[in-house]
């Protein structure tokens, strides 16, 4: 479907009724009654607030469609468990049970082979012109099969700037949302190799490009819901449509809410990261989204204690490998050539830029991890260790010095150096 309904603002949030009214003409437009829908959300790493579209959604078709199941898009993260989704989205069991009693959730799970269906393939020829020459292979497009038992699909889609795609959303929600790690990883290693810093906040990229090509295969109807949300949670804008231009429409709104131009570059920086990061896989936005104000030779202290694993689904493929710039890969090829480019892209983008000349590593800023990861672990992946219960952060933010400074709810926010 078009672009239909929106409305935003940079100086003030959209009322309930905003919400509802932009929600209820879409969906009414989408022709639901008596269809079967299934509606794709992020997983608990976003902030987002699903359960007031969860309501809104059920209270607009719940009673008018055939059936109504979410599925969480969860991409490459950790499969949520039920009682996870109910917090998610605000409700709880009983309340499932009396009041969307025919509702069902479902989680996807990129490592479950017989969960996919090949839609199509994007060939070699493609690839290569998408990729700029970084790859030329055919590449399958799987996609999680259930899908295939609904009529219509909606999509909930915060927008944010992100390190693979540029920004998120939109068709993101299908890929990597519910795709396979085999198609995932070719955008992801696309953008490390060019650049996490050239690819994040960027609007049109290669990766997005590959996104939009892959998406001409699903011939399932498609409602996007595109929202951005400001530091309190509240939306700043919402547009409903198909989910290029819907999501193209939010991305304005994002650049301008989700990026803050920096003028100056810091030698230390200490970036406290949210509480829902439990694991570096997430934790690590705090590396990419500062590291461009970052001085060279500088620092980055990514502080939470609650981040406890390396990665709740990647641990040993990390801890094989380790965290490196890119050229350390790519110039030791023949090495490498067989691991996992999804966890070679992580590696590229938590270690960020950087050299490898003569066996010798050089990556332009040092990473410390002030968690409740232990040392053994940090020296294993190649990243620096530092007693989360030594850090004084009141004292941090007291003793303000020229070159360092505190970053609150780290990741959230993309910091940009911007030369006066």
């Amino acid at each position: 479907m078009d672009f239909s309904y929106g409305k935003g603002s940079f100086d003030a949030v959209l009322s309930e009724n905003d919400i509802f009214f932009i929600c209820e003409k879409a969906l009414n437009k989408f022709d639901v009654d008596s269809k079967r829908i299934l509606v794709l959300i992020p997983d608990n790493t976003r902030h987002a607030p699903i359960g007031k579209f969860f309501k809104i959604i059920n209270e607009i078709i719940g009673k008018r469609v055939k059936k109504l199941d979410f599925l969480v898009a969860t991409g490459t993260h950790v499969v949520m468990t039920l009682e996870q989704i109910y917090k998610f989205i605000s409700i709880n069991k009983i309340e499932h049970e009396k009041f969307y009693p025919d509702i069902d959730f479902y989680c996807h799970d990129f490592s479950r082979k017989n969960n996919f269906s090949t839609i199509g393939i994007i060939s070699a020829k493609e690839i290569s012109e998408i990729s700029n020459g970084l790859f030329s292979e055919d590449i399958e497009i799987p996609i999680n099969k259930v899908v295939f038992n609904y009529d219509k699909i909606v999509i909930i889609s915060p927008v944010v700037p992100h390190e693979a795609m540029g920004f998120s959303g939109g068709y993101k929600y299908f890929f990597p949302g519910i795709s396979s790690e085999e198609f995932i990883q070719t955008f992801h290693w696309i953008a490390s190799i060019i650049g996490t810093q050239k690819i994040i906040g960027i609007k049109d990229t290669p990766s997005r490009s590959l996104i939009h090509k892959a998406a001409e295969f699903i011939k399932i109807p498609v409602l996007c819901l595109s929202f951005v949300i400001n530091e309190y949670n509240d939306l700043v804008c919402l547009f409903a449509g198909d989910p290029i231009n819907s999501w193209s429409e939010a991305v304005k709104y994002s650049e301008k809410i989700h990026i803050s131009f920096v003028n100056k570059q810091y030698k230390k920086v200490l970036a406290i990261t949210p509480d829902i990061y439990e694991d570096l896989w997430v934790g690590s936005k705090a590396m990419y989204k500062i590291d461009s104000i970052i001085a060279d030779d500088g620092e980055l202290i990514i502080y939470n204690p609650k981040i406890k694993e390396i990665s709740f689904v990647h641990n040993n493929a990390i801890y094989k490998i380790g965290y490196h710039v890119a050229q350390y890969f790519l110039k030791q090829w023949n090495k490498y050539k067989n691991e996992s480019k999804l966890i070679m892209a992580h590696s590229i983008n938590v270690k960020g830029s950087g050299t490898y000349e003569e066996g010798i590593e050089k990556p332009r800023i040092t990473v410390t991890l002030a968690t409740s990861i232990n040392k053994n672990i940090c020296e294993k992946v190649n990243l620096n260790y530092l007693d989360p219960e030594t850090i004084d952060i009141d004292n941090w933010k007291k003793n303000k010095k020229e070159d360092q400074i505190v970053i609150e709810n780290a990741g959230q926010v993309l910091y940009k150096y911007k030369k006066i």
